[in-house]
């Protein structure tokens, strides 16, 4: 229910580490990243902003939700659902500057919005920590909310924050549940940074409650300590302002660099030793280091470091951010309304990322759940597990053939061996596939059997019902 494959399909449709680990359908656009609706005029810095830059140029041939629905269809081997960006949409609106949107904005907004559900998109995403989508308010959201639930459409949303503001975002989600009549789905629940550790039980309270209150709402999660990210998402606010372009040339001038650093040093709730340096292109020697290691092996403060990168690297600096305790991951995880997300894309070994220190839930996301909490943890049993990765999403995205095992529903299907079932990615070794997933059918054809990818490519854009 909560992928970033949105390219990686067009590049490569077999979808290695998602349909080995036996996901036969995903939901691409999310965190406000979708590549579409996007005029030519705002794709390149559409682009550096959301960390496509770099290597998508030669499949970035479109510019509605209905061309690139077009791109996909008949070239990849599981199913796709797809969201609409709320980051695309403004910076087709209203560009990249950080101020409220007009009345007639977000006119043009919801306009783009119609036009791309009737194209076949599920729901809206947005990532509300990311620009442009960061710079809009709740009366936008809500707006644009109200279009994708007059069409049935699900609101998907990485919130303002998961951290020291965690139950001021989550109530501005519960906001726009009441404002707009759309079931929000908050993308990968956490309680980051140290100081909010132990907090996971209040915050499943809080959507029990929201539940009990008559709101449209849930949650995904991963099964991991760790969460992944742009590193220039650690800037402050203010050095976004008016686009990628524009942040690069704020960083590269000392005095707005030397202004950014001490305020860097200044915040509370991140911790360099928490920050592993994951993808790099001009700095591939740092790579899989820390980034206190990183800025020691440079001679420099790890928050000039930071900067430093973000300045050479642009948006495709990434990074994995160990800012989550294991016991409340585990207890989100697991909480009644919690769908399971691997926030993670459809890599092949050999592909673009091939040769990056990724996040492990790319490859093992859902082979872990069932291993660590059905088998050793036994705090979900099997049933309870599945149904979280299939009939749950299913329907909170309205796949109502989809998810379930019966007469009539759609052949996608998985069989495993839960004595083997075991995800071997890690974070130092993230490109492995899991142990003991044998078949993965979709649509019926066969694309791994006995644990090996048949190069089939069934798969098909699902519109839900309305």
């Amino acid at each position: 229910i909560h992928s970033h494959s949105d390219f990686q399909l067009l590049l490569d449709g077999r979808a290695m580490s998602k349909v080995m680990q036996g996901v036969t359908t995903e939901v691409v656009g999310n965190c406000g990243m979708s590549p579409h609706p996007a005029p030519e005029r705002v794709r390149r810095q559409l682009a550096e902003a959301l960390g496509y830059a770099g290597f998508v140029e030669e499949v970035w041939d479109f510019e509605t939700t209905g061309e690139y629905i077009a791109r996909l269809e008949g070239r990849v081997s599981l199913n796709v659902v797809v969201l609409v960006g709320h980051g695309a949409l403004r910076a087709a609106a209203v560009g990249f500057e950080a101020r409220k949107a007009s009345a007639e904005e977000i006119s043009e907004m919801r306009r783009l919005l119609g036009r791309s559900l009737d194209e076949g998109a599920a729901g809206l995403s947005a990532g509300l920590i990311y620009p442009p989508s960061s710079y809009a308010d709740v009366r936008e959201l809500t707006a644009l909310a109200q279009v994708a639930a007059d069409r049935g459409g699900l609101f998907s949303c990485h919130i303002r924050s998961e951290g020291d503001r965690l139950f001021e975002a989550l109530e501005e989600m519960a906001e726009v549940a009441r404002g707009s009549g759309v079931f929000v789905e908050v993308s990968h629940l956490k309680c980051s940074g140290r100081r909010n550790w132990g907090r996971a039980g209040e915050a499943l309270e809080w959507f029990e409650g929201k539940v009990r209150e008559g709101l449209r709402i849930g949650y995904d999660a991963y099964p991991y300590e760790a969460g992944s990210t742009h590193l220039s998402a650690y800037l402050p606010d203010w050095v976004h302002d008016a686009g990628p372009e524009e942040m690069i040339r704020r960083l590269n001038d000392p005095g707005t660099r030397a202004r950014v650093i001490e305020e860097l040093k200044k915040r509370r709730g991140w911790e360099p030793d928490d920050l592993m340096l994951a993808h790099l292109e001009r700095n591939r020697d740092l790579m899989g280091l820390r980034l206190s290691e990183a800025a020691k092996k440079r001679g420099v403060d790890p928050e000039e470091l930071l900067v430093r990168l973000v300045a050479e690297e642009g948006g495709r600096a990434l990074v994995i951010s160990f800012s989550m305790s294991q016991e409340d991951v585990d207890r989100i995880v697991c909480g009644r309304l919690g769908a399971i997300g691997s926030d993670g894309s459809a890599i092949s070994p050999d592909g673009p990322l091939g040769g990056s220190p990724i996040h492990p839930r790319n490859y093992g996301a859902f082979p872990r759940v069932i291993k660590r909490y059905v088998k050793e943890l036994k705090l979900l049993t099997i049933e309870e597990a599945i149904r979280k990765m299939t009939s749950l999403p299913a329907s909170r995205i309205g796949l109502r053939d989809r998810g379930v095992i019966k007469a009539g529903a759609k052949a996608d299907l998985v069989v495993f061996d839960l004595d083997e079932l075991e995800d071997r990615a890690t974070y130092s070794d993230p490109h492995r596939f899991p142990k003991g997933i044998k078949w993965v059918i979709v649509n019926g054809r066969a694309v791994v059997v006995e644990g090996e990818h048949t190069g089939e490519s069934p798969g098909r854009v699902l519109r839900p019902r309305r």
